[in-house]
């Protein structure tokens, strides 16, 4: 397992990495390094276990590669370890170690109780009959300071979903793990720009740092419109508070052409007011809402409701929703305010997948927009491998 360390320098003679402590006192079996090689490189290494004064004494090579010592059995609860010797390089006196792994014993049957997924052990299977039990230890931070490591922690966690067979609606077992994903290109459906100095909603920020074509977002491959010659509209607004331009109050027939397991619907919101529960009120509202029309002349709705489906598309702490994942994260480039620019990715069972799609309506909820604007940016379709 990898241990960190504070490091030190002292005095030019020795430098050390405080002692890690183990959780339980370990039968510990071997050790290894990376050391860094850019700066004066290690050629010598104690290791002091618990409050023994003699230490182990490793010989290492002056590079930055893995090395592989056995130290043991020794047992101990605490380690300590001391860079003793280096070869002095360059005019910066430092040393340093990228990478530290101490290995303990364990028993026979091990391997077949526990199964660690990654070498650092933040994902640890643990198989138990038929079943078992996923462990996940990644650290995922309410407000990220690098926003793509948001987005990477949440594919990760949205794969494991994928993988243990996560549904999406009651009744009817489909994961995306067995899904081929088809982008619907909206293209000249679009009506509303990214930017702020052509459209997009008011307040002077805008999605001109989102990535256009084809990405993954939550997961989904989505295609969004982008012209790398000249800016083209590339979403579809409606009318409502916050948006620029002279757009319509519903928007209907975005053309789909498929057959489709379930279809994902990237978009944003501007939310003019809030909602809270009252009295006997506790369901949210549809703030909008996406009108299926097949190809034999039947219907189906897709309600988007108020914190559930979609939320306000600027926040200073991005998170997923009940209906939906957070897409996409990420602040405007010089911007200090701590806000992000959000979308959410929200996916849809079709209770018939048989029947072609032939097109998507995106219009109000049965209240209108009191609560906000809605901005649809793709559609993806999901189709069922056989």
């Amino acid at each position: 397992m990898p241990i960190q360390g504070t490091g030190w320098y002292n005095g030019g003679r020795r430098v050390g990495i405080a002692n890690p402590m183990l959780p339980r006192e370990e039968e510990v079996v071997q050790f290894s390094i990376a050391a860094n090689a850019i700066y004066h490189k290690v050629t010598k290494i104690n290791l002091y276990f618990d409050d023994d004064p003699k230490p182990v004494t490793l010989t290492t090579r002056p590079i930055n590669d893995r090395q592989d010592f056995v130290v043991g059995p020794r047992k101990a609860r605490a380690i300590t370890v001391e860079l003793a010797e280096w070869e002095k390089s360059g005019t910066a006196d430092v040393v340093g170690v990228d990478n530290l792994w101490i290995r303990v014993k364990r028993p026979g049957d091990f391997h077949e109780r526990v199964r660690p997924l990654l070498n650092i052990g933040a994902l640890v299977k643990y198989p138990m009959g038929k079943g078992g039990v996923v462990l996940n230890q990644l650290r995922v931070l309410a407000t990220e300071p690098v926003p793509v490591n948001a987005q990477k922690k949440q594919t990760i966690v949205a794969t494991l979903l994928r993988n243990l067979g996560a549904t999406y609606a009651a009744g009817r077992d489909l994961s995306q793990a067995n899904l081929k994903y088809e982008p619907i290109p909206l293209d000249d459906q679009c009506n509303q720009y990214l930017t702020k100095d052509r459209g997009w909603f008011d307040g002077g920020k805008d999605l001109a740092h989102l990535p256009g074509g084809e990405n993954r977002f939550g997961g989904v491959t989505y295609a969004i419109r982008d012209f790398k010659t000249s800016p083209v509209p590339s979403c579809v607004m409606l009318a409502g508070p916050g948006a620029k331009g002279k757009l319509p109050n519903e928007f209907k027939g975005l053309r789909v052409g498929r057959k489709a397991d379930a279809l994902f619907f990237l978009h944003a919101f501007r939310q003019a007011r809030e909602w809270k529960p009252r009295g006997k009120a506790t369901a949210p509202p549809v703030v909008f809402k996406y009108v299926v029309h097949y190809a034999d002349g039947k219907t189906a709705e897709v309600p988007v409701l108020y914190g559930e489906g979609v939320d306000h598309w600027l926040t200073k702490e991005p998170q997923g929703l009940k209906s939906a994942a957070l897409a996409w994260a990420a602040a405007a480039p010089n911007d200090a305010s701590g806000e992000q620019a959000v979308l959410f990715s929200m996916p849809w069972v079709n209770p018939t997948p048989d029947a072609e799609v032939a097109s998507v309506d995106l219009v109000y909820g049965e209240s209108g927009n009191p609560y906000g604007t809605p901005a649809l940016l793709a559609i993806t379709a999901g189709r069922a491998v056989k």
